[in-house]
């Protein structure tokens, strides 16, 4: 009862101060400019430096996937979809398998689906999905933020992080009212 009264209580006292009508109201425009000077949406394309045991993938092989991830970017200049790219080349992108069930098919789908139409929106703690961040301590790696904060909408550009190549391109925030909601 206690938890529960002390989850009232703080949703009252939000309510007062930050409610439509409170002290201080928080308006939707407040939030809608909340939005667009700390989050940013991206796509990329994902080129790992490590194997599936975590162990470094060798010098070689570094090297040719930076060189690809220079050869994708040049693919673009020169009239390349990003999205194609990211079906193509993205190691984060799903391969989907006769082998794979119906449920793990349908969560590489839906996830492929994203990668390709809005991308990810994350904050300017990286943080992108409030759920891995909480149990796993997942998000985007400060160099990527970094960079996406000088890029402007329409940028491509290339980051390397210990583990990975990301080739990114920045999106509009605000090019679906649903990424708002």
């Amino acid at each position: 009862m206690e938890i529960l009264s002390v989850q009232a209580k703080s949703d009252a006292i939000l309510e007062y101060y930050y409610g439509e009508n409170g002290v201080t109201p928080i308006t939707k425009q407040d939030k809608k400019d909340y939005y667009n000077e700390n989050y940013h949406r991206l796509k990329y394309v994902l080129l790992t430096k490590i194997d599936d045991n975590n162990k470094d993938l060798p010098a070689d092989e570094v090297a040719y996937k930076r060189g690809l991830a220079e050869q994708l970017r040049q693919q673009l200049e020169n009239g390349a979809t990003f999205e194609d790219l990211i079906v193509q080349h993205s190691e984060d992108y799903s391969k989907i398998t006769d082998d794979m069930s119906a449920e793990d098919k349908a969560a590489a789908e839906t996830n492929n689906q994203q990668a390709i139409t809005e991308g990810l929106i994350c904050n300017q703690d990286g943080v992108f999905n409030q759920a891995l961040y909480v149990y796993y301590d997942i998000c985007l790696d400060s160099k990527i933020l970094e960079e996406l904060d000088k890029m402007e909408v329409g940028d491509v550009s290339i980051v390397e992080i210990d583990s990975s190549i990301w080739l990114l391109k920045k999106y509009d925030l605000n090019e679906d009212a649903s990424y708002f909601e």
